[in-house]
């Protein structure tokens, strides 16, 4: 399964939780919204992973492009 393909999935997962909730008797539908807390804390813990990679990523590909240019203005 791709990225894009397991990222689908959890938000899938979430929306049929929150019809559960709608349809569920008090008891069920506690269970699920704990459910979807646990989901909702991952997601958020893996996209500020992937904010904080992407940062980093951009700062060197920034300080790589400034050490090229360097480079090619001393040729």
């Amino acid at each position: 399964m791709s990225k894009a393909s397991e990222v689908r999935h959890v938000f899938r997962v979430i929306n049929d939780g929150l019809i559960k909730i709608e349809t569920s008797p008090g008891p069920e539908a506690v269970r699920v919204v704990q459910s979807l807390k646990t989901i909702n804390e991952e997601m958020c813990d893996h996209v500020v992973d992937l904010l904080r990679s992407y940062e980093r990523i951009k700062i060197q590909l920034n300080e790589s492009r400034k050490r090229i240019s360097e480079i090619s203005g001393e040729g």
